[in-house]
């Protein structure tokens, strides 16, 4: 069950020889800088995405420029919550399920699909919602409107990259790994999360009727051009 990292060459002036090292000495630093700048580039690319939509149907809904208070709570969520998590929960894994074993790696995506996914959808929910300065009602009802189909939607992604990332990458960069494919992911998430009011269900990102939620308490939202 031995799961320390395999040792990595150093001196390299390359950026690969640099990432290895710096994964080798400093595993949970890297794996968190690496994390915030792929969830900072999802939430970017979700508000940029927002605003050309509305922009092509007419909607005064996201005209506006990035919403830098918006960005910087999902990093400090990412930071202090998701990424630390992630990297503890592979490695437990690794504890639990160790190796390339058949079985070990169906428990490993059973476990992502039916334990972590569901729970890590949920905490993002109710974290941003916290940062934002929602009450309890208010984060309640944008889970209730959106969560299942949110979680619906993480089967298209997360099983075949869970299946990939247990089978084919060493434990030590399935972070890393998870952070590719969730650029994506987070901009479809950071999308649902604030395209939602306390008023009603989370609408289409591109629908003319939807509003956005800016209610930043730790981050107060300055509204800049790019």
């Amino acid at each position: 069950n031995n799961i320390t990292p395999e040792p990595m060459a150093e001196g390299s002036d390359s950026w690969s020889g640099t990432y290895l090292y710096m994964l080798e000495h400093f595993p949970l630093f890297t794996k968190v800088l690496t994390g915030v700048v792929g969830m900072a580039i999802g939430d970017y690319v979700s508000q940029k995405a927002e605003k050309y939509f509305c922009a092509v149907e007419g909607s005064q809904g996201f005209k506006r420029d990035t919403n830098w208070g918006r960005l910087a709570n999902v990093v400090l969520f990412a930071a202090l919550v998701g990424v630390p998590i992630l990297h503890f929960y592979y490695m437990f894994l690794e504890f639990l399920f160790p190796g390339q074993n058949p079985i070990h790696i169906f428990l490993k995506v059973c476990c992502d699909i039916f334990l972590f996914t569901p729970l890590s959808i949920l905490g993002f929910f109710a974290g941003i919602g916290f940062m934002e300065g929602l009450t309890s009602s208010e984060i309640q009802q944008q889970i209730q409107s959106s969560y299942l189909s949110t979680l619906r939607t993480s089967l298209a992604v997360w099983p075949l990259a869970s299946l990939i990332n247990f089978y084919f990458i060493a434990v030590q960069y399935r972070l890393f790994f998870t952070g590719c494919i969730s650029i994506a992911w987070n901009a479809y998430l950071s999308s649902v999360k604030h395209n939602s009011t306390s008023k009603g269900p989370i609408l289409p990102v591109t629908a003319k009727t939807t509003q956005q939620t800016n209610k930043a308490l730790l981050f107060p939202a300055k509204v800049s051009v790019i």
